[in-house]
């Protein structure tokens, strides 16, 4: 095989290692490729949570069982936590808080969140 600038004959072992590159590099992007595709068919569902009566909502964590937990603001601008179970919305207040949220849940329902001490 000749050199395209100089004419010069290329030694073999040079030819075998740029072919074994290229076809690494077609391998590779095929394979990028077909992992790209088989993400964009992931296909995602959204779902909207609205506390009934809250002014905002805010859904924080969900769970394997599909229970979402979050925050909400009522009419009067105090800060609730919730509990979403399959559209039956519980109410979570720590005792004594001026503010309570729910911020995760694992798959046993038990549920973490945060507070706001009434005396600060």
């Amino acid at each position: 095989m000749r050199h395209s600038k100089t004419g010069a004959l290329r030694p073999p072992e040079t030819t075998g290692f740029l072919f074994r590159s290229a076809l690494t590099i077609i391998l590779l992007l095929a394979g990028y490729l077909a992992f790209s595709a088989l993400v964009a068919a992931q296909s995602y569902q959204t779902a909207t949570v609205d506390v009934p009566g809250a002014t905002a909502t805010v859904a924080c964590g969900i769970n394997d069982k599909g229970q979402v937990v979050g925050a909400y603001t009522d009419s009067s601008g105090q800060i609730h936590g919730f509990l979403d179970s399959g559209g039956a919305f519980t109410t979570i207040d720590i005792p004594g808080a001026a503010g309570t949220a729910a911020c995760g849940i694992n798959d046993s329902g038990q549920i973490v969140g945060t507070f706001k001490d009434a005396s600060q």
